[in-house]
């Protein structure tokens, strides 16, 4: 059986391919085991992934189902390719960041702030290097075939009823029950930024412990004051953990 890689890097598209044979009714289906790293409720397994599995499903008659195996059960997100190379795995995804050093080229690419953002679609921008770069696929993604890549910008936009909050200085000053908690990758090292608006505040929020908390998951530390504080760590793959965080830390404050 063919192994497969499904990669989930730092910008915005997706192809997925119509695929699949008709099935018989005596024939018994194939069930295809995907390494994930996420828990079963986050947002990429159930408004993304998911849907593309049962329509796959669909596709195929029923001939081909997928067993998802999900919060790294199947081994650690940085080990998610070679899964699928040795066999442990049919299918599996992982962000590129999540093994550093393994894949220079795409790391490269999408170490620029914004790229969506500054080109509306930055899987055009992917695709291009793609076109003018063909041994990259060979030499970063070899053993596997990648089935697509989900793109986004490097960076979060916050939005809010008035105005989007772009950079730390946007949300200062809001007097909003808000705590927002900001992330970049720059290779191997990760910076956070975490901003409480004045009403979180008087609830009991603080930015500078809740960045130390989250920051300790990326192998860092920080601190600051209660409406702004900021961190740095070393550890990229542990960076969606720590994100996932973020809401439990702020509710044992509250």
């Amino acid at each position: 059986m063919k192994r497969t890689l499904l990669t989930l890097t730092l910008a915005a598209a997706l192809c997925l391919p119509a695929l699949f044979a008709q099935k018989s009714a005596a024939e018994e289906p194939i069930v295809l085991t995907f390494n994930l790293g996420m828990p079963p409720i986050h947002q990429r397994w159930v408004n993304a992934i998911k849907p593309w599995c049962d329509e796959l499903e669909k596709r195929s008659n029923g001939r081909i189902k997928i067993e998802p195996y999900f919060a790294n059960a199947l081994g650690k997100r940085s080990d998610a390719m070679d899964s699928v190379r040795t066999g442990i795995a049919d299918l599996a995804e992982a962000p590129f960041s999540s093994n550093p050093g393994a894949f220079p080229f795409h790391s490269q690419i999408f170490s620029a702030a914004n790229p969506s953002m500054a080109l509306g679609n930055a899987y055009e921008m992917l695709s291009d290097f793609y076109k003018a770069h063909p041994e990259v696929l060979k030499k970063e993604i070899k053993g596997v075939k990648l089935m697509f890549i989900h793109a986004y910008p490097v960076g979060d936009c916050v939005m809010t009823k008035s105005a989007p909050i772009l950079k730390l200085d946007d949300i200062k000053g809001k007097k909003d029950n808000m705590v927002a908690v900001l992330s970049a990758v720059n290779g191997d090292k990760v910076s956070l930024l975490c901003v409480c608006g004045a009403e979180a505040v008087k609830k009991g929020a603080h930015a500078g412990k809740i960045i130390k908390e989250v920051a300790k998951i990326v192998g860092g530390g920080g601190g600051g004051r209660p409406d702004s504080a900021t961190a740095g760590g070393k550890n990229p793959a542990k960076l969606e953990e720590a994100l996932e965080a973020v809401n439990n830390i702020v509710d044992a404050m509250l």
